[in-house]
């Protein structure tokens, strides 16, 4: 899982990010998005965009960051569906689908899905993440000091 000091390279220039983040806030406010998620999508539009540069098509991408950080594990159960999701956006499922897998690969996400095969979004940036990777470092740790001590090594 990536740390939070990793660097973005910017693979744009920042004028750019700024327009895209700046196209978003007007997607969201038009939407009437509630600020906490859109807090949330704008800061993944940001980072997509840094990376991997803007979009084709913004309004299905944006509509994609949103749901991803709508789907976040905390917000299980969530009955959601994409489909529903996108109708309530005004857009095609299959639109919404690319980019959300693009957001996940491009940004390595890791997708969770609930006994119903909804998916929610684990950010690899994200506090989940963070506490995931520490008690696995952690477990790791303790495993290896204890093949020492047991000479099992």
């Amino acid at each position: 899982m990536a740390s939070h000091h990793e660097h973005e390279n910017l693979a744009v220039n920042p004028q750019v990010i700024v327009s895209t983040v700046l196209n978003a806030h007007e997607f969201y406010k038009e939407k009437m998005i509630e600020i906490r998620y859109e807090k949330m999508a704008l800061n993944l539009v940001r980072r997509f965009v840094s990376r991997e540069g803007v979009p084709r098509d913004e309004d299905p991408f944006f509509s994609a960051a949103l749901y991803i950080v709508t789907r976040h594990p905390w917000s299980h159960p969530n009955p959601l569906t994409k489909s529903a999701f996108a109708t309530k956006l005004l857009m095609k499922e299959s639109s919404l689908e690319w980019y959300t897998e693009s957001i996940c690969e491009k940004l390595g996400f890791s997708v969770l899905h609930d006994n119903t095969q909804l998916p929610f979004f684990m950010d690899p940036q994200g506090t989940i993440a963070s506490v995931v990777d520490s008690v696995v470092r952690t477990s790791v740790g303790e495993e290896v000091v204890s093949s020492i001590v047991s000479r099992n090594v």
